[in-house]
């Protein structure tokens, strides 16, 4: 199952919308273009692992 199924699957909607924001924030801060799929996931997946580790949710 992949780190998102995962993460859909046992994190609160609140939480996942959450890191979803604060990844556009960061994408924003960090100048990511709009077409660097790769970097904008990068920082997505960072961002959910994160979230998830503050809140105890096992992601593995």
């Amino acid at each position: 199952m992949s780190l998102y199924c995962k993460a859909c699957a046992k994190m609160p909607i609140d939480l996942i919308n959450e890191a979803i924001k604060a990844a556009k924030e960061k994408c924003a801060d960090e100048k990511v273009k709009h077409s660097d799929m790769k970097s904008k996931a990068r920082i997505l997946k960072a961002v959910i692992k994160d979230k998830a580790l503050k809140v105890n949710i096992n992601l593995d």
